[in-house]
């Protein structure tokens, strides 16, 4: 549906946005996930068309609508901060980017029922939006990005002003919400649950490029960049000292790889503790999470790394483990 290609812009000499390409899916959700000044908030901001760009292309339907303004584009935006207007109630809130094109009365009347049921804000027509949840705040600015059905809806950290236990129930009411609707959506998000959860395909942005796009799942369990695995917390990456012949030699032993790497990630869910085989380790820290027990253990090359087990060891046991999966990272 939606294509880019050879994305640049640039601000002040400075590159944000570097020979970027990305193709989003008709009905799919893409989540850009990245941390503050990756490009993440800019390369929205150039598909909504309130950026230029330098040099590059993008089209919607296979048509390029680069020179398109803003508002022939019909694509929904929804901010952070959802940017109500405290002084108009629910229903005028969402009826003002129909009212705005000169839709008639009977299907704004239409529409904001429509709407309205979809985010389960029915009966709340006349509340005024300054007596609204966080939540509730949320979902109609959600509605208003919805009511004109929009080619494509752009959502701009929108769980960001949001507490963490409600952002946590409100993820996946977003993206059920967004399905139920069959629109085409890209968010930005700085969070890995957020992106997790609401996206079908993952677009990590670092230094202005898209690293890897991938579905959640894939993406959290083989990472293809050192840079990747440390912004989604897998820390256990163990430098590559020599590769030949497909072996990777490393400070705590040999590894069998199927492509070149310059580090190694021994993933933390493919930990497993062996007590006649392995490598020996130190257990240095073990705390409760809840559901598990977080060990960190030390080799004696003074590599540290980090699983989970279901109960506690105590610290300065010498353990064995082993690794079901290591996955090549480039750099």
């Amino acid at each position: 549906m939606l294509q880019l290609n050879g994305i640049n812009r640039s601000f002040d000499d400075q590159p944000i946005l570097q020979s970027l390409d990305l193709t989003v899916n008709d009905g799919e959700i893409v989540c850009l996930l990245g941390a503050s000044g990756s490009g993440k908030t800019t390369l929205l901001r150039v598909i909504a068309g309130l950026e230029t760009l330098d040099s590059g292309d993008l089209s919607l339907d296979g048509v390029s609508i680069r020179d398109l303004p803003v508002y022939r584009r019909d694509f929904g935006l929804m901010f952070q901060d959802f940017a109500l207007f405290p002084h108009l109630n629910v229903a005028q809130n969402v009826l003002f980017g129909l009212k705005m094109r000169g839709t008639s009365h009977t299907l704004q009347t239409q529409r904001l029922t429509e709407v309205l049921a979809l985010v389960g804000l029915s009966g709340f027509e006349r509340r005024s939006v300054t007596e609204l949840s966080g939540g509730e705040r949320q979902r109609v600015a959600l509605a208003r990005s919805l009511a004109p059905r929009p080619r494509l809806l752009l959502l701009d950290e929108p769980m960001g002003s949001l507490d963490a236990a409600l952002r946590e129930r409100l993820m996946i009411e977003v993206r059920d919400i967004i399905k139920a609707a069959g629109i085409t959506a890209i968010a930005v998000t700085h969070d890995q649950q957020e992106a997790f959860t609401i996206a079908d395909r993952i677009g990590v942005i670092h230094h202005g490029q898209i690293e890897q796009i991938d579905t959640p799942s894939a993406l959290y369990q083989r990472p293809k960049t050192t840079y990747i695995a440390q912004f989604l917390g897998l820390h256990n990456l163990i430098p590559v000292l020599e590769a030949q012949d497909g072996i990777a030699t490393t400070p705590i032993g040999s590894f069998v790889i199927e492509r070149p790497a310059q580090a190694l990630l021994l993933h933390p869910d493919s930990v497993k503790m062996n007590p006649t085989d392995g490598i020996t380790v130190i257990v240095r820290r073990c705390w409760f999470r809840g559901d598990h027990y977080q060990l960190q253990v030390e080799h004696q090359s003074g590599i540290t790394l980090m699983f989970r087990q279901p109960v506690p060891l105590p610290l300065g046991d010498a353990v064995r483990i082993t690794f079901d999966r290591v996955i090549p990272l480039e750099a």
